[in-house]
Protein backbone atom coordinates (compact mmCIF):
# COMPACT_ATOMS: atom_id res chain seq x y z
CA UNK A 1 0.00 0.00 0.00
CA UNK A 2 1.18 3.67 -0.56
CA UNK A 3 2.44 5.40 2.61
CA UNK A 4 1.48 9.26 2.02
CA UNK A 5 1.58 11.24 4.78
CA UNK A 6 -0.05 15.03 4.48
CA UNK A 7 1.54 18.04 7.30
CA UNK A 8 -1.24 20.41 7.99
CA UNK A 9 0.34 23.90 9.85
CA UNK A 10 0.28 27.34 9.81
CA UNK A 11 2.90 29.56 8.15
CA UNK A 12 2.64 32.00 10.90
CA UNK A 13 2.57 29.60 13.67
CA UNK A 14 5.15 26.52 13.22
CA UNK A 15 6.79 27.01 9.98
CA UNK A 16 10.11 26.09 11.46
CA UNK A 17 8.89 23.05 13.21
CA UNK A 18 7.36 22.18 10.36
CA UNK A 19 10.58 22.36 7.90
CA UNK A 20 12.11 20.38 10.56
CA UNK A 21 9.66 18.15 10.72
CA UNK A 22 9.21 17.55 7.28
CA UNK A 23 13.31 17.47 6.68
CA UNK A 24 13.62 14.52 9.35
CA UNK A 25 11.16 12.56 7.89
CA UNK A 26 11.85 12.82 4.53
CA UNK A 27 14.93 10.83 5.64
CA UNK A 28 12.99 7.93 6.58
CA UNK A 29 9.90 8.17 4.15
CA UNK A 30 10.48 8.91 -0.21
CA UNK A 31 9.68 13.05 -0.03
CA UNK A 32 7.30 12.42 -3.21
CA UNK A 33 5.20 10.50 -0.24
CA UNK A 34 5.21 13.50 1.75
CA UNK A 35 3.12 16.34 1.18
CA UNK A 36 3.42 19.64 2.81
CA UNK A 37 2.96 23.43 1.25
CA UNK A 38 0.25 25.03 -0.67
CA UNK A 39 3.01 26.17 -2.89
CA UNK A 40 3.38 22.82 -4.56
CA UNK A 41 -0.02 22.95 -5.72
CA UNK A 42 -0.40 23.69 -9.96
CA UNK A 43 -0.96 28.13 -10.44
CA UNK A 44 -4.62 28.76 -11.41
CA UNK A 45 -5.97 25.62 -9.80
CA UNK A 46 -8.40 25.41 -7.44
CA UNK A 47 -6.96 25.90 -3.93
CA UNK A 48 -10.17 24.12 -2.03
CA UNK A 49 -9.83 21.25 -4.72
CA UNK A 50 -6.38 21.09 -5.03
CA UNK A 51 -6.54 20.83 -1.37
CA UNK A 52 -9.32 18.24 -0.69
CA UNK A 53 -7.73 15.50 -3.38
CA UNK A 54 -4.12 16.34 -2.20
CA UNK A 55 -5.75 14.82 1.54
CA UNK A 56 -7.80 12.52 -0.40
CA UNK A 57 -3.98 10.81 -1.37
CA UNK A 58 -2.68 10.56 1.72
CA UNK A 59 -2.82 8.17 4.31
CA UNK A 60 -1.76 10.06 7.21
CA UNK A 61 -2.86 13.30 8.23
CA UNK A 62 -0.68 15.53 10.69
CA UNK A 63 -1.93 18.68 11.95
CA UNK A 64 0.86 20.52 13.48
CA UNK A 65 -0.15 22.84 16.25
CA UNK A 66 2.00 25.48 17.38
CA UNK A 67 0.98 28.18 20.56
CA UNK A 68 -0.81 30.13 17.85
CA UNK A 69 -2.49 27.97 15.70
CA UNK A 70 -6.01 28.73 17.25
CA UNK A 71 -5.53 31.68 17.74
CA UNK A 72 -4.15 33.49 14.92
CA UNK A 73 -6.17 36.20 13.47
CA UNK A 74 -6.69 37.67 9.33
CA UNK A 75 -6.36 41.10 8.63
CA UNK A 76 -10.14 41.56 9.66
CA UNK A 77 -9.51 40.91 13.57
CA UNK A 78 -11.11 37.17 12.89
CA UNK A 79 -9.42 34.16 13.83
CA UNK A 80 -8.81 32.19 10.74
CA UNK A 81 -10.27 28.94 11.60
CA UNK A 82 -13.30 30.79 11.76
CA UNK A 83 -13.26 31.33 7.91
CA UNK A 84 -14.77 28.55 5.76
CA UNK A 85 -11.97 28.87 3.11
CA UNK A 86 -9.45 28.72 5.68
CA UNK A 87 -6.58 26.73 4.45
CA UNK A 88 -5.79 24.54 7.88
CA UNK A 89 -9.90 24.09 8.31
CA UNK A 90 -10.18 22.66 4.72
CA UNK A 91 -7.87 20.27 5.46
CA UNK A 92 -8.62 18.85 8.45
CA UNK A 93 -12.46 18.99 7.53
CA UNK A 94 -11.78 16.84 4.91
CA UNK A 95 -9.36 14.26 6.34
CA UNK A 96 -11.83 13.85 9.29
CA UNK A 97 -14.79 13.10 6.61
CA UNK A 98 -12.37 10.89 4.91
CA UNK A 99 -11.54 8.77 8.23
CA UNK A 100 -8.45 8.66 8.11
CA UNK A 101 -5.83 8.58 10.87
CA UNK A 102 -5.36 12.39 12.22
CA UNK A 103 -2.84 12.94 14.59
CA UNK A 104 -2.77 16.44 16.34
CA UNK A 105 1.30 17.26 16.48
CA UNK A 106 1.92 19.88 19.28
CA UNK A 107 4.76 22.28 18.46
CA UNK A 108 6.48 25.09 20.74
CA UNK A 109 4.58 24.32 23.89
CA UNK A 110 1.31 24.03 22.48
CA UNK A 111 -1.93 22.39 23.68
CA UNK A 112 -5.16 21.14 22.91
CA UNK A 113 -7.72 23.30 21.56
CA UNK A 114 -11.11 22.86 23.45
CA UNK A 115 -13.95 21.48 21.15
CA UNK A 116 -15.76 24.77 22.01
CA UNK A 117 -13.28 26.51 20.16
CA UNK A 118 -13.13 24.75 16.95
CA UNK A 119 -15.45 24.93 13.93
CA UNK A 120 -18.47 22.05 13.53
CA UNK A 121 -16.78 20.48 10.72
CA UNK A 122 -13.13 20.41 12.36
CA UNK A 123 -14.25 19.86 16.11
CA UNK A 124 -13.56 16.04 16.37
CA UNK A 125 -10.24 17.24 16.18
CA UNK A 126 -10.29 18.02 19.94
CA UNK A 127 -11.17 14.07 20.41
CA UNK A 128 -7.90 12.91 18.78
CA UNK A 129 -4.86 11.87 20.64
CA UNK A 130 -1.86 14.06 20.18
CA UNK A 131 1.77 13.96 19.68
CA UNK A 132 3.92 15.94 21.54
CA UNK A 133 7.49 17.22 20.13
CA UNK A 134 9.79 19.16 22.58
CA UNK A 135 13.13 20.04 23.14
CA UNK A 136 14.51 17.22 21.46
CA UNK A 137 13.77 17.01 17.82
CA UNK A 138 15.46 14.33 16.64
CA UNK A 139 14.12 12.14 19.04
CA UNK A 140 10.78 12.88 19.23
CA UNK A 141 10.76 12.44 15.79
CA UNK A 142 12.00 9.66 15.59
CA UNK A 143 9.27 8.60 18.05
CA UNK A 144 7.01 9.95 15.89
CA UNK A 145 8.09 8.23 12.78
CA UNK A 146 7.74 4.71 14.96
CA UNK A 147 4.25 5.98 15.63
CA UNK A 148 3.66 6.48 11.89
CA UNK A 149 5.29 2.78 10.84
CA UNK A 150 3.11 0.77 13.49
CA UNK A 151 -0.07 2.90 11.79
CA UNK A 152 1.23 1.88 8.39
CA UNK A 153 1.26 -1.79 8.91
CA UNK A 154 -2.51 -1.12 10.96
CA UNK A 155 -3.69 0.23 8.06
CA UNK A 156 -2.11 -2.60 5.73
CA UNK A 157 -3.50 -4.92 8.07
CA UNK A 158 -6.91 -3.54 7.72
CA UNK A 159 -6.72 -3.25 4.13
CA UNK A 160 -5.53 -6.74 3.79
CA UNK A 161 -8.10 -7.90 6.16
CA UNK A 162 -11.00 -6.15 3.96
CA UNK A 163 -9.78 -7.28 0.78
CA UNK A 164 -9.95 -10.55 2.59
CA UNK A 165 -13.59 -9.72 3.43
CA UNK A 166 -14.44 -8.45 0.05
CA UNK A 167 -13.17 -11.77 -1.90
CA UNK A 168 -15.19 -13.99 0.56
CA UNK A 169 -18.42 -11.92 -0.50
CA UNK A 170 -17.60 -11.83 -3.93
CA UNK A 171 -16.88 -15.31 -3.51
CA UNK A 172 -20.41 -16.23 -2.06
CA UNK A 173 -22.03 -13.87 -4.43
CA UNK A 174 -20.31 -15.76 -7.08
CA UNK A 175 -21.45 -19.19 -6.11
CA UNK A 176 -25.23 -17.85 -5.17
CA UNK A 177 -25.11 -16.92 -9.30
CA UNK A 178 -23.87 -20.08 -9.99
CA UNK A 179 -25.91 -21.76 -8.18
CA UNK A 180 -28.63 -19.81 -9.62
CA UNK A 181 -27.62 -19.91 -13.37
CA UNK A 182 -27.50 -24.19 -12.57
CA UNK A 183 -31.06 -24.04 -11.06
CA UNK A 184 -32.12 -21.84 -14.04
CA UNK A 185 -30.39 -24.63 -16.36
CA UNK A 186 -32.42 -27.39 -14.53
CA UNK A 187 -35.65 -26.11 -14.69
CA UNK A 188 -35.59 -25.00 -18.49
CA UNK A 189 -33.98 -28.66 -18.68
CA UNK A 190 -37.19 -29.93 -17.13
CA UNK A 191 -39.49 -27.64 -18.86
CA UNK A 192 -38.20 -28.68 -21.90
CA UNK A 193 -38.75 -32.46 -21.04
CA UNK A 194 -42.14 -31.59 -20.19
CA UNK A 195 -43.05 -29.90 -23.49
CA UNK A 196 -41.27 -32.77 -25.64
CA UNK A 197 -43.49 -35.39 -23.37
CA UNK A 198 -46.56 -33.31 -23.97
CA UNK A 199 -46.25 -33.51 -27.42
CA UNK A 200 -44.90 -37.05 -27.42
CA UNK A 201 -48.13 -37.76 -25.63
CA UNK A 202 -50.15 -35.69 -28.05
CA UNK A 203 -48.89 -37.72 -31.25
CA UNK A 204 -49.23 -41.10 -29.49
CA UNK A 205 -53.14 -40.05 -28.30
CA UNK A 206 -53.96 -38.68 -31.87
CA UNK A 207 -52.23 -42.01 -33.45
CA UNK A 208 -54.13 -43.90 -31.25
CA UNK A 209 -57.35 -42.38 -31.93
CA UNK A 210 -57.01 -42.41 -35.85
CA UNK A 211 -56.28 -46.12 -34.95
CA UNK A 212 -59.31 -47.01 -33.05
CA UNK A 213 -61.68 -44.94 -36.16
CA UNK A 214 -59.96 -46.93 -38.34
CA UNK A 215 -60.66 -50.29 -36.33
CA UNK A 216 -64.29 -48.99 -36.10
CA UNK A 217 -64.69 -48.19 -39.63
CA UNK A 218 -63.07 -51.68 -40.31
CA UNK A 219 -65.46 -53.26 -37.90
CA UNK A 220 -68.73 -51.63 -39.76
CA UNK A 221 -67.69 -52.67 -42.90
CA UNK A 222 -67.24 -56.24 -41.66
CA UNK A 223 -70.52 -55.98 -40.38
CA UNK A 224 -71.78 -54.75 -43.66
CA UNK A 225 -69.97 -57.03 -45.82
CA UNK A 226 -71.41 -60.43 -43.50
CA UNK A 227 -75.23 -59.05 -44.09
CA UNK A 228 -75.07 -59.00 -47.53
CA UNK A 229 -73.92 -62.19 -47.73
CA UNK A 230 -76.74 -63.69 -46.12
Amino acid sequence: MTQNIFLSYRRDDSRGYTNAIYTLLELHFPPDSIFMDVDTLVPGSDFVQSLQEAVENCDIFLAIIGSRWESIEDHKGLRRLENPEDFVRIEIAHALKRGIPVIPVLVDGAQMPFTENLPDNIKALARRHAFSIGDHMRSDVQRLINVLEKTFESLEKERLEQEKKEAELLAVAQAEEESKVQEKTEADRIAKEKVEADRIAKEKAEVDRIAKEKAEIDQIAREKAEKDRK
